[in-house]
């Protein structure tokens, strides 16, 4: 009997909710295609559920001259969905890239994204 009260007890709580994930400020890291690794830089500004600010990549290859890099910085704009976001931003010469990213427990933001057949991977956190 006392097993079938406690299990009525905890069965009928309510669920606990989850705090709302705020992903405005500044966010450093790095993208990736296998072992090549580049630093960039996602400032965000949220207003539930939407994000929008800026990306910079620095040492984005460009077409031209072999090993040439220059800095990106372009508008990101999203949509936050739980603790996940799908961003969107126009990389020069190829297009719309579109990434997803999950904010895990610790506050990193990691993901992966791309344009056309190039997936990127992202390991994003807030400067300290």
């Amino acid at each position: 009997m006392l097993i079938v009260v406690t299990a009525g007890l905890v069965l009928g709580r309510p669920a606990v909710g989850q705090e709302p994930v705020v992903l405005t400020g500044v966010w450093e890291g790095t993208w990736f295609m296998g072992k090549y690794e580049e630093p960039l830089e996602l400032h965000l500004t949220q207003a539930h559920p939407h994000v929008v600010g800026r990306i910079t990549l620095w040492s984005y290859p460009t077409s031209g001259a072999a090993g040439a890099v220059s800095t990106v910085r372009v508008a990101v704009a999203g949509r936050v969905e739980g603790h996940r976001v799908q961003l969107t931003w126009a990389m020069p010469e190829q297009g719309q890239f579109q990434a997803e990213l999950t904010l895990l427990p610790q506050g990193t933001l990691i993901g992966y994204g791309g344009v056309g057949t190039l997936t990127t991977g992202f390991d994003l956190h807030r400067p300290r």
